[in-house]
């Protein structure tokens, strides 16, 4: 609403930095602080990644799933090193060989793809049945909503791909 007040959706959909143009038209001039904010938010954003698929393979190694190689953990920082430098390097040679777009896309299917798996995982340890104290729990309908919700998300992304 605030972008569409301040400049036509005509000339929004023709811009090719729609936000920089609604930024502009705002009469704001802090574009340091705006530039500063964008950066910090970036390099959050990439160490949340890391942090969160290291420990995803972390976690498959120690439940036997993949290489054991990937729970190794630093002696003095109890940190996966491992499979930290694995997600680092794969991070790296996907800055390289892709262009943003692509990137966004891929990582957008990953987190799909991760919460799927734990509404997967939700299911199989409803249906075990095991009762767990001091957890919130959900009703068993939940997770399965979750699955159906993001494999939809993920068939929509790859048909939209498969157009471009």
């Amino acid at each position: 609403m605030v972008s569409t007040s301040l400049v036509s959706p005509t000339e929004l959909a023709k811009s090719s930095a729609p936000l920089t143009l609604v930024f502009e038209r705002s009469g704001a001039s802090a574009t340091s602080l705006l530039s500063l904010i964008g950066m910090v938010s970036i390099i959050n954003g990439v160490i949340v990644q890391i942090i969160m698929g290291s420990r995803i393979l972390y976690g498959l190694a120690k439940q036997g799933w993949i290489s054991n190689i990937f729970a190794t953990v630093h002696e003095k920082y109890q940190t996966p090193t491992v499979a930290t430098l694995v997600v680092l390097g794969v991070m790296i040679l996907g800055t390289v060989f892709f262009s943003i777009v692509s990137l966004a896309q891929i990582t957008s299917l990953l987190i799909l793809s991760i919460f799927t798996l734990v509404n997967v995982a939700l299911i199989v340890i409803k249906r075990r049945g095991t009762k767990h104290q001091g957890y919130i729990t959900v009703p068993s309908i939940v997770p399965y909503i979750g699955v159906v919700l993001n494999v939809t998300a993920v068939i929509y992304q790859v048909v939209n791909w498969a157009r471009l």
